[in-house]
C-alpha cells in the first residue's frame, strides 16, 4: 500500500460546481480501486472549498452585481460588504520563479472578499458579516469546524461566532488582529480563525465574522470561509510501527518535530518520540529530489508519501520493520512554516495508520488534517495540527 499526497497543477477557476469535482474524482477513485494498491489523488492549486463545506459562496462570489449574496450585514460600521480587491489570500505563497509575489496559474480572477470598515466616522463602531444559508441543514450533535482567513488593520480585533437557536456563540481565544502596520490589505499576514463545536439541537443557524474597536480608518477582512462537519477517518490494516515511533528527520527537523509535537499533544498520548540518531529511528523522513521509486519532483508532483513498513519496492525499503515518509523539495523550499507543517502532520498521519477521510465517500472532504490535498486542507482551510476526529481516529494495536 502507499498513500500518497499529490501535487498536480490545475490552471483555471477554482469554483467549480461540486457534480464537476465529485464525477472527476470518483472516476479517480474507481480506477484506483482496480489497483492493487491503494494511491489517493488529489490536486495542489490555489485554495478550493471542501466538498463538504456548509456555507455557500466562501469567497463572497456571485453573479449579483454586489457579490455579496448570500452574506448579510449587521451593525452599525460605516461600511460591511465586498470588495473586488487584492486576490485571494495565499496569492503571495506562490512564487513563479521570476520574481512575482504569485503565479499566473494560481491568480484566479477569485478577488471578492468580505469585509467591514469604518472609513470616517469618529469613535468606537462594530459590524459583522453573516451567512445564513447553508448547503443542508446543521445536523444536532455533530461535531463541525468553523474558519476563515482574516487580515485585520491598527491593532483591530475580527472574531468568528455563530448564531444558534437565538444564542450568540463565539470561537473561544480564536480571533486575529493586524501584524502588519499601515492602511492596505496586506494578504501574506492573513490569519487563519478556527474553532470546533457541537451543537445539541438547531432551530436556526448563521455564521458572523465580527469586529468591534472600529475607529476611523480602521478595517477588518476576510477570505476563504469554510464550516464543515467532521468525519471519523478510516483506517487501513497494514502493519504499523510500534509506539512511541522512533523518528528521525534527514530535513526540516524543526518542522517534523511540531509536526509531531502536534499529534502527541492533541492525543495526550506519545505517539512520536525523536530518535537519538538515525540509525536507531523506525522512521525516516527524508526531503528529496526524486521519489525512491523514480517518479520526479516539481510543481504538479506528489508533496509528501508515506510508503509501507517494509515497502516491497526495492528503493523505498530501508530496512526491517522501518517507514520512509518523502517530502518534494520543490514545493518545501518555497513554503513557510505552517503549510510544511500541515503536509508533514498529514503524512504522520498515515504513519499512525489512518487513510485520507474521504477515501470511501467524497462528500466528506471536510476542514481536518486527514483530508487529501493541501488546496483544501491548509489553503482554503488552514489545517496545520490534528482536529477531534483525527485524534479520535488514531487506531492504537
Amino acid at each position: 500500500m502507499k498513500i500518497l499526497t499529490h501535487g498536480n497543477k490545475q490552471p483555471g477557476r477554482l469554483n467549480k460546481s461540486v457534480s464537476q469535482l465529485l464525477t472527476t474524482r470518483t472516476v479517480v477513485i474507481l480506477l484506483l480501486c482496480l489497483a492493487a494498491s491503494l494511491l489517493l489523488v488529489t490536486a495542489v492549486q490555489a485554495s478550493a472549498p471542501p466538498a463538504a463545506n456548509r456555507i455557500r459562496n466562501p469567497d463572497f462570489e456571485s453573479s449579483i452585481p454586489s457579490h455579496f449574496y448570500p452574506w448579510f450585514r449587521d451593525g452599525n460600521a460605516q461600511e460591511v460588504g465586498a470588495e473586488g480587491c487584492c486576490g485571494q489570500h495565499e496569492t503571495f505563497f506562490w512564487p513563479d520563479g521570476a520574481g512575482h509575489g504569485w503565479s499566473s496559474l494560481y491568480n484566479t480572477g477569485d478577488k471578492w472578499d468580505g469585509y467591514i470598515w469604518n472609513e470616517n466616522q469618529p469613535g468606537t463602531q462594530w459590524g459583522a458579516v453573516a451567512n445564513s444559508n447553508f448547503t443542508s441543514p446543521i445536523a444536532a450533535n455533530q461535531r463541525y469546524r468553523l474558519s476563515a482567513w482574516m487580515a485585520t488593520s491598527h491593532g483591530t480585533r475580527a472574531y468568528l461566532r455563530w448564531y444558534a437557536n437565538g444564542t450568540t456563540f463565539g470561537c473561544p481565544n480564536n480571533y486575529t488582529t493586524a501584524i502588519w502596520p499601515g492602511d492596505h490589505v496586506m494578504w501574506p499576514t492573513s490569519h487563519n480563525v478556527s474553532c470546533e463545536f457541537t451543537l445539541a439541537n438547531t432551530t436556526w443557524f448563521n455564521v458572523h465574522m465580527y469586529a468591534d474597536s472600529l475607529s476611523a480608518g480602521m478595517w477588518v477582512v476576510s477570505d476563504d470561509w469554510a464550516l464543515t462537519p467532521l468525519f471519523t477517518v478510516p483506517v487501513y490494516p497494514g502493519a504499523r510501527l510500534p509506539r512511541p515511533i522512533k523518528y528521525w528527520a534527514r530535513d526540516y527537523g524543526n518542522t517534523v518535530d511540531r509536526a509531531a509535537n502536534s499529534w502527541n499533544a492533541a492525543t495526550g498520548n506519545p505517539l512520536f518520540a525523536k530518535a537519538a540518531s538515525e540509525a536507531e529511528a523506525k522512521l525516516i523522513i527524508d526531503g528529496i529530489d526524486r521519489f525512491c521509486d523514480g517518479t520526479a519532483i516539481g510543481d504538479g508532483r506528489p508533496i509528501g508519501v508515506t510508503w509501507d513498513v517494509n515497502d516491497s519496492r526495492p528503493g523505498c525499503n530501508i530496512g526491517a520493520d522501518r517507514q520512509l515518509i518523502e517530502l518534494n523539495m520543490w514545493y518545501f523550499s518555497r513554503w513557510s512554516g505552517d503549510p510544511k507543517q500541515s503536509t508533514v502532520a498529514h503524512e504522520l498521519g498515515h504513519a499512525l495508520g489512518l487513510y485520507e477521510v474521504q477515501t470511501y465517500d467524497l462528500s466528506h472532504e471536510s476542514c481536518q488534517l486527514l483530508t487529501s490535498g493541501s488546496h483544501v486542507r491548509y489553503w482554503h482551510c488552514g489545517v496545520v495540527r490534528p482536529t477531534s476526529k483525527d485524534v479520535s481516529s488514531v487506531p492504537y494495536p
